[in-house]
């Protein structure tokens, strides 16, 4: 699979580069489109509500992916709040045919071992799936990023049960 970057991975303070991206979003030196550095700060902040009607009961979307980068961030949730960092890796392509088309992208937060893990949730409105993985999945999920194949999904099954992860195959 193609990837953006070199893993294991590629660092930066996430708020200087959406500064630089800010000063002139029209031309992006590091080849990431502002609305997803946007959407990365996002997704470390906290939750970003979708709708249970974004993935109604008994369906499933899933991403084909072709390329991915990894973010280590670092960012100040408010003032006079200490700051945080998150590592997130940002997964594009495109949407299987039985899928909604707008899906694009899936993030994923890599969260604290023994830290609750926030429901995963899919958003037509952003065309975005977005789950958290505990730090001890990361190796795995670096290692499935380097096989040729790679898809996201994420289900709705019966008694409110959401389900998303990540495959990978030769």
């Amino acid at each position: 699979m193609k990837s953006f970057f070199s893993l294991p991975a590629f660092t930066w303070f996430v708020g200087a580069a959406a500064a630089a991206l800010a000063q002139n979003p029209e031309s992006s030196e590091l080849g990431i489109p502002e609305r997803w550095m946007q959407e990365v700060i996002d997704a470390s902040r906290g939750p970003i509500s979708a709708s249970v009607a974004d993935l109604p009961e008994g369906s499933r979307q899933i991403l084909l992916v072709n390329q991915h980068v990894l973010f280590t961030t670092s960012y100040q949730p408010k003032a006079g709040q200490p700051s945080e960092s998150a590592t997130v890796v940002l997964l594009s392509g495109k949407a299987s045919p039985s899928s909604d088309q707008s899906l694009k992208v899936a993030y994923i937060t890599v969260v604290a071992d023994g830290k609750t893990l926030r429901r995963p949730n899919y958003s037509r409105a952003a065309g975005v799936i977005r789950m958290e993985v505990h730090a001890r999945n990361l190796p795995t999920l670096l290692r499935q990023l380097e096989l040729p194949k790679v898809y996201c999904w994420i289900g709705h099954f019966p008694t409110e049960h959401i389900y998303a992860d990540v495959h990978a195959t030769k």
